[in-house]
């Protein structure tokens, strides 16, 4: 024994015994309903142990930390969600995992964009810097439960992003019931009838109306905009910058961005 009761060891088996011990600490594993998970806090990943393809990174402490500082957390997004529906004339009566998969948010608010395109179902793709992308549980739910259409590798079947602004308390009518076209069919004679998306952020913000909402003796603006995935060979353009879809099985609604 050492001093204070501590027990001295060679310098080769402490080094063994401080990997380990980071080893531990490093990595804590759980459960999501009968799927494991294996957090990588060295990575910052998160890892299904039955499937090492299923992966997204951790969200790290300093944006947890952001959130606080903004308001933008997933219980003020749940709590601002179930106003929207009640004042859309709609009692949730589920919990906010059979809506939404939180587990898959990207915040975007603190992003440095150098400006570089990435692609989606070959059509340019820009981050939405400056929104927080609250995700939409779809997994298995659009195109026949073939998730093809939320790839980001570029390979076949995968969808392009599009986004569609929309007002507060449209916001429980479209995901309850989904995307529909609406009254106002600028490009009919054009393209057809069909829902109204595009690939341009700025443009979709223009028709996100700014809200005060109070949640928790709390008051903020806050804009929606849903960010979409949308069929390749399903888009008409009514202007480089207006899509009209026709078939509302085309566009699938993947997350509320919120700013």
């Amino acid at each position: 024994m050492g001093r204070d009761g501590w027990k001295d060891y060679d310098p080769e088996t402490s080094k063994l015994l401080q990997q380990g011990m980071a080893q531990h600490i490093a990595k804590q594993r759980f459960y999501i309903g009968s799927e494991e998970y294996e957090v990588d806090f060295v990575s910052m990943k998160q890892y299904c142990v039955s499937d090492r393809t299923k992966t997204r990174r951790v969200q790290e402490l300093s944006l947890v930390q952001q959130d606080m500082h903004t308001g933008l957390s997933n219980e003020f997004f749940w709590e601002a969600f179930n106003l929207a529906m009640a004042q859309a004339g709609y009692e949730v009566h589920a919990c906010t995992s059979d809506i939404f998969d939180f587990r898959f948010n990207r915040d975007f608010r603190f992003v440095k964009y150098h400006g570089s395109n990435l692609n989606r179902g070959g059509v340019n793709y820009k981050i939405p810097v400056g929104w927080k992308r609250f995700a939409i549980k779809v997994f298995g739910k659009y195109d026949g439960g073939d998730n093809l259409w939320m790839h980001m590798d570029g390979k076949h079947g995968e969808w392009a992003v599009a986004y569609h602004g929309t007002q507060y308390n449209c916001l429980a009518q479209i995901l309850h019931e989904g995307l529909k076209p609406g009254p106002r069919q600028a490009y009919k004679g054009k393209c057809g009838a069909g829902i109204y998306c595009t690939p341009n952020l700025p443009t979709a913000e223009g028709y996100a109306s700014q809200v005060r909402v109070t949640v928790g003796g709390s008051a903020r603006n806050v804009k929606f905009i849903l960010q979409c995935r949308v069929r390749p060979s399903a888009i008409q353009k009514g202007t480089e910058a207006i899509w009209v879809i026709n078939n509302t099985a085309d566009i699938s609604p993947y997350g509320v961005l919120v700013k």
